[in-house]
């Protein structure tokens, strides 16, 4: 089981001005936030990504349970109908699921 926040996560403008974004997890069954998971700057000045960037970086960020949910289940359907017979022709796409998956639970340094 992963140890980060169980999604969903939710992505929105720290101010009006939206050259800062947040994500928290979703509303929880009692009508409140969970807690604030990170902080997306935009652009402050030149050494930081631009509006556009910031808040495409948040939405992406936003999606990551999801994302990491939907590739462990695909890498247990390639394992359960046999596709590991096909290495030659998943190899290159299922190496890529378990690389992104073992950085995501924290077993490849950053």
């Amino acid at each position: 089981m992963p140890k980060f926040t169980p999604g969903p996560w939710k992505a929105d403008a720290l101010n009006e001005d939206r050259f800062a974004y947040y994500i928290l997890p979703a509303i929880n069954a009692a009508g409140q936030w969970g807690p604030w998971i990170a902080d997306i700057m935009g652009h402050i000045n030149d050494t930081f990504p631009s509006e556009e960037q910031a808040r495409a970086n948040a939405h992406l960020i936003a999606a990551a349970p999801e994302m990491y949910e939907a590739l462990k289940e695909a890498e247990i359907l390639y394992a359960r109908y046999g596709l590991l017979a096909q290495e030659s022709t998943c190899g290159p796409w299922i190496n890529k699921v378990r690389s992104a998956l073992a950085k995501a639970d924290g077993k490849v340094e950053l």
